[in-house]
């Protein structure tokens, strides 16, 4: 007498949906994007890549001019993952969507807690948002806003 293997989910595993959504994203297939990522999210929703994936379908929406649907993502990725890698770029991105759409001030109010701590993303993406510090210092204030973002992204303290 045999015994049965345990069955397996129906499906590709949680590395390969994943990475053919970030394929389909990359090469422009956004509603193929979308589908896989939130099947990815349905499937596996306590992976570690889950905040990297509900930000994959706000960047769908972002890359296709629909920044309120992308505006919903992206709160998405900040309420369900506040510490997570994505959590600061998913201000930056709120910030972005919020100014195409007209609203400065919104915008203004979503990319001021990036210098917190609190927000600083960790790890190989701690950094990412750095390259948009320029950026943020035209948008927001005087020189010291791209100091603070710099300071908080590499988890100093900005002694201010």
């Amino acid at each position: 007498s045999g015994t049965t293997p345990p069955a397996s989910p129906a499906g590709p595993g949680a590395n390969e949906t994943y990475d053919q959504a970030v394929n389909d994203l990359t090469q422009g297939r956004y509603g193929l994007a979308v589908t896989g990522y939130r099947d990815f999210l349905r499937r596996f929703p306590d992976s570690p890549l889950g905040d990297n994936a509900q930000y994959g379908v706000g960047e769908c929406f972002f890359a296709q001019a629909q920044f309120d649907s992308a505006l919903v993502e992206y709160g998405i990725v900040r309420d369900r993952w506040p510490q997570g890698d994505r959590a600061a770029a998913s201000l930056y991105k709120t910030g972005l969507c919020q100014e195409r759409l007209g609203r400065n001030a919104e915008a203004r109010v979503a990319w001021e807690p990036l210098h917190e701590r609190s927000v600083a993303p960790r790890g190989p993406r701690a950094l990412r948002l750095g390259e948009h510090a320029d950026e943020l210092d035209a948008k927001l204030f005087a020189g010291q806003r791209r100091r603070l973002v710099c300071l908080a992204l590499a988890g100093e303290s900005p002694g201010v």
